[in-house]
């Protein structure tokens, strides 16, 4: 029920409807779904800007995550908890746990995750106005993006690497990302293509 809550907008009401679950599960010992709630109610905290509380509810999902060996998803909150702390401005802390969600992803290979973890790091570093090191990160995030396609990740990437050459006042590359972004697009577009016409034949 909270989740349709949350689909319609109505995150208050969608916060309470987590917190009465949690208790709910609390009292069956569900870990699993306990760990869903914690995190449920952690994003609805940090979209109140009530950070403090929201990552004490993401620790405590990370607690359960490590205990029932749910890496995937403990690397999602790390993910989370790293960005509350950029949004605290505490860049150090925040670069440690989007880290650690890198470490996880990359051991299990899920490509669109790592992209999107380099993604964060670029944006922690352009926070931090080191913008030759976002640009690194969002290169190799890029790389990524074309390489499974996806064409989101590929346009935030590209519009990311824009505005940071802006920002370097090296304008001729901050033109070629802004203009060409269906550029970066086409190898798989290509790839995909060349497959189809492999299968009909």
């Amino acid at each position: 029920m909270g989740n349709i809550y949350y689909r319609m907008g109505k995150r208050d009401k969608a916060l309470e409807t987590y917190l009465q679950a949690l208790q709910f599960a609390e009292n069956n010992s569900d870990k699993k779904i306990i760990a869903i709630l914690l995190n449920n109610i952690g994003t609805e905290y940090a979209f109140k800007e009530e950070y403090d509380l929201a990552l004490e509810y993401h620790h405590r999902a990370v607690e359960i995550k490590k205990e029932i060996n749910n890496l995937s998803s403990l690397a999602v909150t790390y993910m989370s908890i790293g960005s509350i702390l950029k949004y605290q401005k505490k860049f150090n802390e925040a670069l440690i746990y989007y880290n650690k969600s890198l470490e996880i992803f990359e051991k299990g290979s899920n490509k669109e995750y790592i992209a999107t973890i380099l993604n964060y790091i670029a944006a922690l570093y352009e926070a931090k106005n080191d913008y030759l090191t976002a640009v690194s990160y969002l290169q190799k995030s890029l790389e990524i993006a074309q390489e499974i396609g996806s064409n989101k990740l590929i346009e935030n990437n590209c519009k990311g690497l824009a505005s940071l050459y802006e920002r370097l006042n090296n304008f001729e590359r901050a033109y070629f990302y802004k203009e060409n972004i269906l550029l970066f697009m086409i190898p798989y577009i290509v790839k995909r293509a060349t497959k189809h016409y492999r299968k009909c034949r």
